[in-house]
């Protein structure tokens, strides 16, 4: 009985490690990438999101803007422009799909236009403070679990990296037996 225990305490804690280790490099955020139906166009590159200034809604983009464009600016959900461009876009609105034009200049974060009867048309920050959906692929090196890449392992390694932890667990077991036989 008492090798019996050993067994399963080995087995055990040798599952949970390689669990553990699994956990370290898979996606640091996963954001849902259903396509939202209430969006004029059918492709673009959209991050759907929650704002301080115009509540939740959608950023569309040109599909191009898909991929290695987009990161992020300090803490939180601020989404920037990595490149040395400027980006343009749209936010529709989810209550009313009311649309605003967006604009993000290299190396800065969101502006959306407003209509002021002050001073015309003026570009005023826009806060994202949740990402609710994307299809858009964010880079981001920093360890704030707010990407939705792989930043810790490179995809040529990791088919890899998964062969080690299967050779891993298969060594756990084995010795588990072996604790058993023994005991």
């Amino acid at each position: 009985m008492k090798c019996l225990k050993k067994f399963f305490g080995v087995l055990g804690v040798s599952i949970l490690l390689v669990i553990t280790c699994l956990n370290l490099f898979a996606f640091a955020e996963d954001y849902s990438n259903e396509y939202p139906d209430y969006l004029p166009t059918s492709s673009c590159a959209y991050i759907e999101v929650q704002t301080s200034e115009l509540g939740q809604g959608t950023l569309i983009f040109s599909i191009d803007k898909q991929f290695d464009t987009f990161s992020f600016y300090g803490n939180g959900y601020n989404i920037s422009n990595q490149t040395n461009s400027n980006v343009s876009g749209y936010f529709i609105k989810k209550s009313n799909k009311d649309s605003y034009t967006v604009r993000v200049r290299s190396l800065n974060t969101i502006q959306y236009q407003t209509n002021s009867s002050f001073g015309g048309n003026q570009y005023v920050d826009l806060t994202v403070t949740k990402i609710i959906n994307t299809n858009v692929q964010f880079n981001d090196l920093t360890d704030n679990n707010r990407n939705n890449t792989i930043v810790n392992i490179s995809s040529e390694i990791f088919p890899l990296y998964v062969t080690i932890l299967i050779f891993s667990l298969f060594v756990c077991i084995l010795l588990s037996i072996l604790i058993y036989r023994r005991g």
